[in-house]
């Protein structure tokens, strides 16, 4: 069994897009709490989109909010589903990944059960 010595406890920020209903979106964000705890990621703070027009641009306000409160805030760790909360656009995506590693702050992919760091340092 590890030790926190070993697998520190890190602070996150869930950051969710969906256009589902509140019930279920809480239910999720449970799930992935659950889940985060189990991989030493303390979510305290969570950010919802109630994105009802489904549009996925990097330049929406939501997306420089999180960014805004990763650099503000004490977070180590952005906790997102998967790619699509932030965007659909793989080049997006990859200078998303780049510019929060710049910040000492990795992103925690929930449906893949990882991280999405390492494909994207240089």
């Amino acid at each position: 069994m590890m030790n926190k010595e070993e697998n520190p406890i890190v602070m996150g920020l869930l950051f969710m897009s969906s256009m589902k209903s509140q019930e279920n979106v809480e239910q999720m964000i449970s799930q992935i709490k659950v889940q985060c705890a189990k991989e030493n990621i303390l979510v305290e703070d969570v950010a919802v989109e109630h994105n009802r027009i489904g549009s996925m641009d990097m330049d929406r306000p939501v997306i420089k909010s999180v960014v805004n409160a990763v650099v503000s805030g004490d977070c180590e760790v952005l906790v997102v589903r998967n790619q699509y909360d932030v965007t659909e656009d793989d080049a997006d995506w990859e200078k998303f990944v780049g510019d929060m590693l710049d910040m000492d702050v990795q992103v925690y992919l929930a449906d893949a059960g990882g991280f999405a760091g390492s494909a994207y340092e240089e």
